[in-house]
């Protein structure tokens, strides 16, 4: 593995004061140390900005900015990634949580140059109880042909669409994260979402040989009302 490579975890955040504490202890948690935290307020209107201040005196390893206007969610990606300074990047929703293990356990398949990105198995949850498990599952931890994972998730299912339990270069997700997407129906993409965290993916997958795969459930979605 290669040594002090610093992995920026990006979190964007708006109006997520009951959660964005647990969120945040996920990130700090990890095993793997070389670490920094940008989290970035999209001018949450409740309590989080002030959460947030409390938690960056804390650990000096959190960043936190704070929009002047609410920009929308794609562009708030953005800033966050713009932020960042680490060689690698991951995406943490600010409603979700990643194993103390997950960069410990994933970093190390970047060392390759023929490796676009990795991801984990995922678990949906809600406060109550489990709800789903092993999501993404599909063979065991290793490399795969870029081609398997374009394909699977244009014509199968099984495999990520949201970077929210994958490891990339934050070289790439600068790159691909693409906020306005032409389209015939004229939908704004930036405002809804739905496509620019899947495109990352994509892009990222023809322009490298390798994907690779951890076998284990390292990735936290929550389920609620507002997710």
């Amino acid at each position: 593995m290669k040594e002090n490579v610093l992995v920026s975890i990006l979190i964007p955040v708006h109006n997520r004061e009951d959660l964005i504490e647990e969120t945040v202890q996920s990130a700090t948690a990890q095993t793997y140390t070389n670490i920094e935290i940008i989290i970035v307020d999209n001018q949450s209107t409740d309590n989080t900005w002030a959460v947030l201040e409390k938690i960056a005196l804390q650990d000096t390893r959190v960043k936190i900015f704070q929009n002047k206007t609410n920009i929308g969610p794609v562009r708030n990606w953005k800033r966050c990634i713009d932020e960042s300074v680490g060689e690698y990047g991951k995406i943490l929703w600010s409603d979700d949580l990643i194993a103390p293990k997950f960069l410990e356990e994933t970093v190390l398949f970047l060392d390759s140059r023929d490796v676009g990105f990795v991801f984990t198995d995922a678990e949906i949850f809600s406060s109550q109880a489990k709800m789903v498990s092993n999501l993404y599952s599909f063979k065991s931890t290793g490399l795969y042909d870029s081609d398997e994972y374009i394909e699977g998730v244009l014509f199968k299912s099984g495999f990520p669409a949201s970077p929210g339990c994958a490891l990339f270069r934050l070289k790439d997700l600068k790159k691909n994260l693409i906020i306005d997407i032409p389209n015939k129906v004229h939908s704004d993409f930036s405002t809804h979402a739905i496509g620019n965290d899947l495109l990352i993916f994509l892009l990222t997958g023809i322009q490298y040989k390798k994907f690779a795969y951890v076998n284990k459930e390292l990735s936290f979605f929550r389920a609620h009302k507002e997710s």
